[in-house]
């Protein structure tokens, strides 16, 4: 099935990276990207290309690219071309074949990255006009290297009593920078050294950068320092609790695991 026609027919060419189906008259046969991408000192352009039929419903092509979670924007809206010019990565005009070309710099880290590739239609009004056509994947090699967070710091009283909230916090640094860190957790152990882990079976509690004093404590964002409230209910045992705090940066990489222990009243 295509990715994208208006009437239902068969392609043996078409990507397996199916992500929606517009009632618009144009399919999407293949989508060309490297699989592997070597960082060069002398070169560091990056060509994809996605080919279309019966374009001409088709207002714009387009890619980003961001890291295998998602969450990191690395390239936005590179435009894709018909022109034959190859300063875009096009070989030759009119084929059907779109091609846009960015350039990946020495700050990009090795690991995997993805590719979402759009377009925009004639037809519909914005933005249901922008439809996603396809995802691939590609990891990067001799980027540069990656380095795991680091907790530098925990603040923690040594005594709390049950039903009063209290704060704590971690903070952290990361030698690609602060905005490596992907999440910040505590896991909590009971006196008894069973795990807590709560209703909905998470037993990783995420602690926070974003500033909202309200919400959880925080007292400014991007600053490296993650915080969070808690209260211990009235029903859990007296005696001391261990918390243990662990960073992890968007390369999956995990910190030093920090231990500390509180005493509950």
């Amino acid at each position: 099935m295509s990715l994208m026609m208006f009437f239902i027919a068969s392609c043996e060419k078409t990507p397996t990276e199916v992500i929606e189906q517009p009632l618009i008259q144009f399919v999407v046969t293949s989508i060309s990207a490297p699989g592997t991408y070597i960082l060069s000192g002398t070169d560091s352009s990056f060509v994809t290309s996605v080919t279309i039929e019966n374009p001409e419903n088709i207002s714009g092509v387009w890619f980003n690219i961001s890291t295998a979670d998602g969450i990191s924007r690395i390239v936005s809206g590179v435009k894709m071309l018909d022109n034959g010019d190859k300063t875009n990565g096009d070989e030759i005009a009119g084929d059907g074949i779109y091609s846009g070309k960015t350039f990946l710099g020495k700050g990009v880290k090795s690991g995997k990255y993805q590719i979402d590739f759009f377009v925009s239609d004639k037809i519909n009004p914005e933005p249901a006009n922008v439809h996603k056509i396809g995802i691939k994947y590609f990891e990067v090699k001799g980027g540069a290297e990656n380095y795991p967070p680091e907790i530098i710091n925990v603040s923690i009283p040594d005594t709390v009593m049950k039903e009063e909230k209290f704060t704590f916090s971690v903070e952290v640094k990361d030698s690609n920078g602060l905005q490596d860190i992907r999440e910040v957790y505590y896991e909590l152990f009971n006196p008894n050294g069973e795990q807590v882990v709560n209703s909905k079976g998470i037993s990783r509690f995420p602690l926070f950068d974003d500033g909202d004093t309200n919400a959880n404590g925080d007292q400014a964002a991007g600053d490296g320092v993650y915080t969070v409230f808690l209260t211990i209910p009235a029903n859990q045992p007296t005696g001391l609790w261990e918390f243990k705090f662990t960073a992890v940066d968007k390369s999956d990489e995990k910190s030093n695991k920090v231990s500390h222990s509180v005493y509950v009243k």
